[in-house]
């Protein structure tokens, strides 16, 4: 597995270094067999070993011969996309993978457990609903803009009903959702996470976030950005694909 890690790793870091990137359906170098190679040892062995630093410290070895701490970066951003394939293969939808690359995540073992843990998410009755409230969020979030949203809201400053239980409930699950996340139980964190959709449905029936009173919104809004944050956790989950879309 060394070598062949080894091998991969040099190929792909290589040969982009020197300008041969695959282009459309032409990969001399089969470059493409050698990402899907790399990513099946980090993923099915499984390795906890981070493609970022895993191809930084390649580009570190071949900078005597070529520049190619440039090509470090192209050939993340080339294996994530055979990522994609890779579980297309599998009869996993883009959408599912994207929702746990837009967290950033660079283990490729690790994003295999998030990925599969978003799969059996997406097929509980609340998914929908929740995937739905937090791209409600993301855009509320990206319409206000959050340089200036507090750290976390202000519980004294809760009026209505349906926000003080939504408080709640997220002061209830927070600590065992993240505790989850942190054992690597991303089905069970985004379980407990799914029990939040009558608070976030109650939420968004009753309360006005967008009022003029500036501290009351920004409230809200750091509100709902602490809800949005612990599904972040996991996977962008406003990614997944509604019905019919």
């Amino acid at each position: 597995q060394i070598l062949s890690l080894a091998e991969k790793l040099d190929t792909l870091v290589g040969i982009f270094a020197i300008g041969q990137h695959p282009t459309g359906v032409k990969d001399p170098y089969a470059l493409r067999r050698a990402a899907i190679g790399l990513l099946r040892i980090l993923i099915e062995t499984p390795l906890a070993l981070d493609l970022q630093d895993l191809l930084a410290f390649t580009a570190g070895e071949l900078r005597a011969k070529v520049a190619a701490e440039a090509a470090a970066d192209e050939v993340f951003d080339y294996v994530l996309e055979r990522l994609k394939g890779y579980y297309q293969e599998q009869g996993i939808g883009r959408d599912l993978v994207e929702a746990v690359l837009a967290t950033g995540v660079t283990v490729p073992s690790d994003a295999h457990r998030r990925i599969l843990a978003v799969q059996a998410f997406a097929r509980l009755p609340e998914a929908e609903a929740l995937s739905a409230a937090n791209k409600r969020i993301r855009n509320m979030l990206k319409k206000a803009g959050t340089t200036h949203l507090p750290a976390t809201h202000d519980p004294a400053r809760l009026r209505e009903e349906a926000e003080i239980q939504l408080a709640e409930r997220l002061r209830a699950r927070e600590a065992e959702v993240q505790s989850l996340i942190h054992d690597q139980d991303y089905t069970g964190a985004l379980q407990a996470l799914a029990g939040l959709r009558p608070a976030i449905d109650r939420f968004f029936d009753q309360v006005l976030v967008m009022v003029e009173e500036e501290a009351l919104r920004d409230n809200r809004l750091a509100l709902l950005a602490r809800f949005e944050a612990l599904f972040l956790g996991v996977a962008d989950i406003s990614r997944l694909r509604q019905a019919g879309s």
